[in-house]
């Protein structure tokens, strides 16, 4: 297995392009969709984890606005994927919030798809005579964009490249005009930060026949995890979901079939399983694709559970500071 994958090419992203991405932004032609079709019951909330809210030190604010407020304000149209069971919730969240509400003409809702939760046995599962269903995974975005017309209203709208991200990430830069820029011309455009040790759980680029594939941390054996070159590991970049994908190349593999990945759970009293589709098994059908390495402190912070949130935050405000060049004030501030 080994043998047949070799490295990805990875490049600094820099400024060169900036101008050109600045030109995307400002002729509409850049958009944002946001994965947010979770739960957020391990954070005490009913609702989807972006309403989550804390204290970021000058103001209260919920995930949804650390990550969306400064492309909002910048005119960028957000399509949020939700699911049945958040949908409500979330709409209500950007209704009654006292800043999202100002931009809900750029914002735009759109349901998961779903799937039926089978048996063990491969049967679907059946509660009281009814079966149940549950999103369908990340990757089912491309068709979720399609079916309820979202796509067809990007392409109305002229937009040409589309921004693709969880919503937990709010150190995530979606709104990166160099990076915006390094999309012209491309399928696929990727940021990626520098493994940080052999366990780490995220999945890890790699070229199959040539071809890009994102190896997931639950699939890649114990001998390629650890293997080693003289540049360290030899699968040594991680996907962090902040990917720029081309409105064609979208519209070209929303019919695609796509890998179904398993996911054994219990609930009710009852195993059984989930089929959920992954994003980045789409990537081998990119024909034109870079990669940029980011800087981790600054581009990734996910906020998986509770204990995740202060760093979250706490690496929020120093990009925000960075951002604002106003390293030398803070300083003397608390000198």
């Amino acid at each position: 297995m080994i043998d047949k994958i070799e490295k990805v090419v990875v490049e600094k992203l820099t400024n060169k392009k900036e101008k050109i991405g600045m030109k995307l932004v400002n002729d509409n032609k850049y958009c944002i969709v946001v994965l947010s079709g979770g739960q957020a019951t391990r954070f005490g909330l009913n609702g989807p984890k972006g309403a989550y809210t804390k204290d970021v030190g000058y103001a209260v604010k919920s995930i949804f606005e650390m990550l969306l407020l400064d492309p909002l304000k910048k005119g960028i149209n957000i399509y949020i994927m939700v699911s049945k069971d958040n949908e409500n919730e979330t709409k209500r969240h950007f209704l009654e919030n006292k800043e999202l509400s100002k931009y809900l003409k750029q914002v735009n809702f759109f349901r998961q798809e779903e799937r039926n939760l089978r048996n063990i046995d491969g049967t679907k599962l059946k509660i009281d005579g009814k079966e149940i269903t549950a999103s369908a995974g990340h990757g089912s975005v491309f068709k979720s964009l399609k079916t309820t017309g979202m796509l067809e209203k990007m392409k109305a709208d002229g937009i040409s490249k589309v921004m693709i991200s969880n919503v937990d990430n709010i150190c995530g830069g979606i709104l990166d005009y160099s990076f915006i820029g390094e999309s012209l011309d491309t399928d696929l455009v990727i940021k990626t930060v520098k493994r940080e040790n052999p366990n780490e759980k995220v999945g890890l680029f790699a070229l199959k026949d040539k071809k890009l594939e994102v190896i997931e941390y639950t699939e890649v054996d114990a001998n390629l995890r650890n293997k080693k070159d003289n540049e360290g590991f030899f699968l040594n970049w991680c996907n962090v979901m902040l990917q720029i994908m081309d409105i064609k190349y979208i519209e070209r593999i929303s019919d695609a079939k796509m890998k179904i990945h398993k996911q054994f759970k219990k609930k009710w009293n009852k195993d059984f399983i989930k089929e959920e589709k992954f994003l980045f098994d789409i990537f081998p059908k990119a024909k034109v694709f870079k990669i940029f390495e980011v800087d981790r402190t600054l581009e990734f912070s996910p906020i998986k559970t509770i204990e995740d949130v202060d760093k979250a935050v706490l690496q929020y405000i120093i990009k925000k500071i960075k951002k604002k060049n106003l390293e030398s004030e803070i300083r003397e501030l608390l000198d």
